[in-house]
């Protein structure tokens, strides 16, 4: 059974802040404060009282992503529940980037895209690895948006039509 006793560090939990920077019909996306990744995780996964819109924070509990042997990938049961109120979830590399790698949670529970310093492995990420990792649900934080990290979210995207539009 898929748990954390899979995990060399899974107790290692921390807590991580992240900011929505996109609202889908079914999903989310979050970058994660510091530049510590970017998470596009189901609707279903956040607890939130109020609507989730762009700007807003978010808050979890999560480990490292650990590199998994394949033999756990079989017996894989999602969403066990740990003492910690975390749950256990792996996933598969999607792509290895020189400073980041992708994972596509089992089970469509999203996707992650992270820094090579957020993952634990004891050889190089490859396309096709398991992962497993802890993590709580993500909870939002207040109906208050972050209009700092909306304005540089709008600049970002004026600037991507500026430099397009030079390159036309």
């Amino acid at each position: 059974m898929g748990n954390a006793s899979n995990l060399k560090y899974g107790d290692k939990v921390n807590y991580y802040e992240g900011v929505i920077v996109e609202v889908q019909d079914n999903s989310i996306a979050i970058d994660v404060l510091g530049r510590l990744g970017y998470f596009v995780i189901p609707k279903d996964f956040v607890i939130a009282k109020d609507s989730l819109i762009v700007g807003q924070t978010v808050g979890w509990k999560m480990s490292f992503f650990e590199q998994l042997p394949d033999k756990f990938t079989k017996a894989f049961t999602p969403g066990v529940e740990n003492p910690d109120k975390t749950v256990y979830l792996e996933g598969i590399v999607s792509y290895v980037e020189d400073c980041a790698v992708a994972l596509i949670a089992k089970d469509n529970m999203g996707e992650f895209k992270s820094p090579k310093r957020m993952l634990i492995s004891d050889t190089e990420f490859e396309t096709g690895q398991t992962v497993g990792w802890n993590t709580s649900k993500f909870v939002q934080l207040g109906p208050e948006v972050n209009e700092k990290y909306v304005s540089n979210l709008q600049t970002r995207e004026r600037r991507a039509i500026e430099i397009s539009s030079r390159n036309n």
